[in-house]
This record gives C-alpha cells, sequence and structure tokens, in this order.
C-alpha cells in the first residue's frame, strides 16, 4: 500500500487549511453588495408608500367631488 511521506501529507494539510474559509476581501465585497441590495430595496418600499398615499389622497378627493363635494374652489 502507498503511504504519502510526512513532509506530503504536512504540504497537502496546509494546502487544505490555506483554501478553507473565506478571505476578508471576499466577506466585505459579500457585505457590500449585501448593503447595497438593502439599500435598493428600502428606496423601493419608501416609493411606493409615498405613491400609496398620494393614491389615497386622490380617492378621497374623487370620492368628495362624487358626492357634491364644495365645487366653489
Amino acid at each position: 500500500m502507498f503511504q504519502p511521506k510526512l513532509s506530503e501529507r504536512q504540504s497537502a494539510k496546509e494546502d487544505l487549511n490555506r483554501s478553507a474559509g473565506f478571505t476578508l476581501i471576499e466577506i466585505l465585497v459579500a457585505l457590500a453588495v449585501a448593503a447595497l441590495a438593502l439599500a435598493a430595496i428600502g428606496s423601493l418600499m419608501a416609493g411606493n408608500i409615498r405613491g400609496s398615499g398620494r393614491i389615497e389622497q386622490h380617492i378621497v378627493l374623487v370620492e368628495t367631488l362624487a358626492r357634491g363635494g364644495d365645487r366653489s374652489a
């Protein structure tokens, strides 16, 4: 049976340890991408909330006018 030398085993183990996990740069890039995605989602939600407020105001105005509201303005 073939047994690798001790130095070969240690070298392979060191390569495995070196390649395991993420680097700091990879983590920072992932965090930056996540932050941009969350900012975009927040911006979309804020726009939708503003738009829904305008729609509600418009509905109230239309209902008021449909009931014969103040036309002197």
